[in-house]
């Protein structure tokens, strides 16, 4: 990335006995090859953490370096917000610094809610609205939807914001949590899958999109393949990038009309994590304290086209219109809906994203895909991987 090409020469200038190497995975790789470098005794001094259950877990095995004590030195005092901090702390010690926000919302092709006279809305849809629109695509021959088929954690998104409109965002924690009278058998999670069955079975979906990855599903919304698409705000540069004469706009997730949630929006904060068994933890530590500062972050936002997470005005300009208007939006919201196969222990997450790929495959029920979350999670409870909030 030219972003840590620039980092890796001006981390020189001023620590010349450090050196930057980096390696970059996809989304499905990451987290395999993270955990498999560790079990192995030989983890990267430095790491992507996308905070919840996934680091949770490695904070548990003692593959991760505290970092309270670094964030609480005086450059760090007035850069990083609670907020910013929280899907990366347990148990009041921090793990990762938050570098960069993401959010997600429905992206959509301006030119083709033109040609199936769909007004843009300015507040979310109801639900109702939302499958009156992808009612009105189709009858102007025009796909509404796409996804990543192949990719099931980009299905998700979904669910997440589903989840959270139905039952409200404190639910999902205390099913997590194994609370009693809590289950992911109940009536919230079952009509957040048969939600997303309802646009399954109105064919809402590209149909070349069953075998489309992440990045897939990406170009084909460039390619004007679908009308929307669900997703995060990363995906927005390499969007303009290939598509430069797109028409992008973003739009809320719509709500569901009796349900408890509010219209928030679903983000994260992606961090920089050490690893415990580091051998050169001072240097990574010296690295977090460079990253953070302004000129760097700046830069980072420039190169990377995406917003930071933490306390630093950007210029005018420094983000394209698109990513600013999700960012100022994002800056009025003082909690995120969860990005839920995150929180969740991995083994959990990996369910949440198989049940769901099912039920767009058509293979399984909405009650079946609750049943199959709920039965894995009295098995981690037993294991002692429940609760973890």
């Amino acid at each position: 990335m030219e972003f840590f090409d620039y980092v890796a020469q001006k981390l020189k200038e001023k620590y010349p006995n450090i050196t930057l190497k980096t390696t970059h995975y996809t989304g499905a790789d990451f987290l395999p090859k993270l955990t498999a470098a560790m079990a192995a005794g030989s983890p990267p001094d430095l790491f992507v953490s996308y905070g919840g259950g996934q680091l949770q877990a490695l904070v548990a095995e003692k593959q991760v370096a505290d970092l309270t004590s670094l964030l609480s030195e005086s450059w760090a005092k007035d850069l990083i917000s609670d907020a910013a901090k929280a899907s990366h702390t347990f148990g009041g010690k921090t793990y990762a610094l938050p570098i960069e926000l993401n959010t997600c919302w429905i992206l959509i092709n301006k030119k083709l809610f033109r040609e199936a006279k769909v007004e843009i809305p300015t507040e979310a849809w109801t639900w109702d609205e939302f499958m009156n629109a992808i009612r009105n695509f189709k009858a102007h021959g025009i796909y509404p939807l796409t996804i990543s088929g192949n990719a099931p954690r980009h299905m998700v998104y979904y669910l997440d914001y589903l989840i959270e409109r139905i039952g409200g965002q404190e639910r999902f924690i205390k099913t997590l949590n194994r609370e009693p009278g809590y289950s992911f058998t109940d009536a919230v999670f079952v009509q957040a899958f048969q939600k997303f069955k309802e646009l399954v079975d109105a064919e809402a979906f590209f149909p070349g999109a069953k075998a489309y990855g992440y990045m897939d599903a990406v170009r084909s919304f460039g390619r004007g393949e679908g009308a929307m698409l669900c997703i995060y705000t990363w995906v927005v540069v390499p969007i303009l990038t290939d598509f430069p004469d797109f028409e992008l706009d973003i739009m809320p997730f719509p709500t569901v009309p009796g349900g408890l949630g509010k219209a928030d929006i679903s983000g994260y904060t992606l961090g920089i994590a050490v690893a415990e068994k580091s051998k050169n933890k001072e240097a990574a530590f010296n690295f977090l304290r460079f990253m953070a500062q302004k000129d760097i972050l700046v830069e980072y936002s420039k190169k990377t086209g995406n917003p930071i997470a933490l306390n630093v005005e950007l210029p005018p300009g420094t983000l394209n219109p698109v990513s600013q208007k999700a960012f100022d939006l994002a800056k009025v919201v003082k909690t995120f809906v969860y990005r839920k196969g995150t929180f969740m222990p991995p083994e959990l997450g990996s369910k949440y994203e198989e049940v769901t790929s099912k039920i767009y495959a058509g293979l399984i029920s909405p009650s079946e895909a609750a049943a199959a979350m709920e039965s894995l999670a009295q098995q981690l409870k037993a294991q002692g991987k429940l609760p973890m909030w």
